[in-house]
């Protein structure tokens, strides 16, 4: 089983991919949220829980050694979503 250390997150940070498209996800799942909580009963803020998982995984893809890869799960208010980011080494 493969673990996750320094190098192997450093390894992936260059190769995520959209960004923009998983953090517009992030915010809308915690604006649903709080408009669900403030349905009905203003309030002067909505605080929400978070949680972020990153896993190392191995991808076997036929080669010679299996694809080092990550994913990364996040819930925010409860909706789950995940990435999954390559890296460039086998």
């Amino acid at each position: 089983m493969v673990m996750l250390d320094k190098a192997y997150i450093e390894n992936h940070m260059p190769t995520v991919q959209n960004y923009q498209s998983f953090g517009r996800n992030v915010v809308e799942s915690g604006l649903r949220t709080a408009l669900a909580q403030v349905d009905g009963s203003p309030k002067g803020e909505v605080e929400l829980e978070a949680t972020v998982t990153v896993t190392p995984v191995e991808i076997d893809y036929g080669g010679p050694e299996p694809r080092l890869c990550l994913h990364v799960r996040m819930v925010v208010g409860g909706i789950e979503m995940w990435v999954h980011i390559f890296t460039g080494e086998q």
